[in-house]
């Protein structure tokens, strides 16, 4: 993983999947509410790789669990 830079910005950005799963492992519920966002506006190729970074940290259940609460 590498943080992308932007010119206008002075700080690097880290990739959606990445945040998502820093999201998941601190699991409060102001992380979960996070994740609930960011999932209305993730890509699909982006919700893959978050689902698989999810799964290596042992979260993945409460991804889905989350995607459920996005949908509704």
């Amino acid at each position: 993983m590498s943080a992308k830079t932007i010119a206008k910005l002075s700080i690097p950005i880290i990739p959606l999947p990445y945040l998502l799963t820093m999201k998941l492992i601190a699991g409060g519920r102001k992380d979960e509410l996070d994740v609930i966002e960011l999932l209305k506006v993730i890509t699909k190729d982006d919700l893959r790789k978050a689902k698989e970074l999810a799964k290596k940290v042992r979260r993945d259940k409460k991804l889905q669990a989350l995607l459920k609460e996005a949908v509704e």
